[in-house]
């Protein structure tokens, strides 16, 4: 009977373990990215880009999706805010031009609680 290649964690290869762990670490850091936008967009956008009712409901649910959140999950989703932080509030360049203009006192708490992680505790 012809063996798995991956039968048991023997045939794994350190480097390929590294690669593994690697492309993991991509993949929870993308779908954090994608979570950030659509929190985003979830408690920020207005009605004319997405309904009321369902910005509500969603926003109703974080609590569980908190929750549901992998320490991992909760990590890459915070250093995605921070990131994010950076980017929005940076000081002006060199011609004069910030984003953090644009930014509400709301959307700097939110960005804040995201970062540091303290809305884990708020919502979750």
């Amino acid at each position: 009977m012809p063996r798995l290649l991956f039968q048991n964690s023997r045939h794994f290869s350190l480097p390929l373990l590294r690669a593994l762990k690697s492309h993991g670490d991509i993949r929870i850091k993308t779908l954090a990215e994608l979570s950030f936008e659509y929190l985003w967009l979830v408690i920020f956008a207005g009605e004319d880009v997405i309904d009321p009712d369902y910005s509500v409901k969603c926003q109703e649910s974080l609590s569980e999706y908190f929750s549901a959140m992998t320490p991992a999950e909760k990590e890459a989703l915070s250093t995605v805010a921070l990131e994010a932080q950076a980017r929005l509030l940076a000081e002006p360049d060199k011609h004069g031009y910030t984003p953090r203009k644009l930014v509400t006192e709301e959307q700097r708490a939110f960005l804040e609680a995201l970062a540091s992680g303290d809305i884990f505790d708020q919502w979750g």
